[in-house]
């Protein structure tokens, strides 16, 4: 069975254990240890745990992995570098029907992330793609467009929770906007946001 995850990430990262040197806008993240399980996502995955699903905050780039919010938690991580909705319902419809969890905790990406399938390969696009690559192969999606992307997509989920009997915890862009960018790549939450952020979902919990 073909899982819904990003296959890339278990081609690209051979070990268990393989230090990624990246590049973004021209900072080096300095090397760092990151552990894929054999499903593709991050960390160790037991099917009697909650489950979050994301994008890279979810992750939880550039961060130790016991520091995510879904760490915290003591939920398996399904965050996925570059999601957004439709990446979320696809993993939501086929891991819901796998292992039903009691909690899915999932955060809201941003509105303007599109998958394509490139023959048989799902790629991600958004608004920073858009400015690098050019609008003419992307073109830039309006408010309206992503915010029936997110409806139409939130509600899938939404159905599929009450199908498995499965409570959603929801948290959107504007209720938690994150208030730092202090993880080591300097583009993505730091330690005491995931911690905030893991309360917060407790609390609606």
């Amino acid at each position: 069975m073909k899982y819904a995850t990003r296959d890339n990430y278990k081609s690209k990262f051979l070990g268990q254990h393989d230090a990624i040197r990246y590049m973004i806008n021209g900072w080096e993240i300095p090397d760092f240890d990151y552990h894929f399980n054999d499903w593709g996502f991050r960390g160790t995955f037991d099917p009697e745990r909650d489950m979050c699903i994301g994008d890279s905050r979810t992750f939880g780039w550039g961060i130790d992995a016991q520091y995510t919010y879904a760490s915290l938690l003591g939920a398996n991580n399904f965050g996925i570098c570059g999601a957004g909705w439709q990446t979320f319902s696809r993993v939501a419809n086929q891991w819901l029907s796998e292992y039903k969890p009691k909690n899915l905790y999932l955060l809201q990406a941003w509105g303007s992330r599109r998958e394509i399938d490139f023959h048989g390969e799902y790629l991600f696009v958004s608004e920073h793609t858009n400015q690098n690559i050019g609008h003419e192969l992307f073109p830039t999606t309006t408010h309206e467009e992503d915010e029936q992307v997110r409806l139409r997509n939130l509600s899938m989920i939404q159905s599929l929770c009450q199908m498995h009997n499965i409570n959603l915890v929801y948290i959107s862009m504007e209720d938690f906007i994150p208030s730092n960018q202090g993880a080591r790549d300097g583009a993505h939450p730091d330690e005491q946001w995931n911690a905030d952020i893991a309360k917060e979902f407790q609390k609606r919990c």
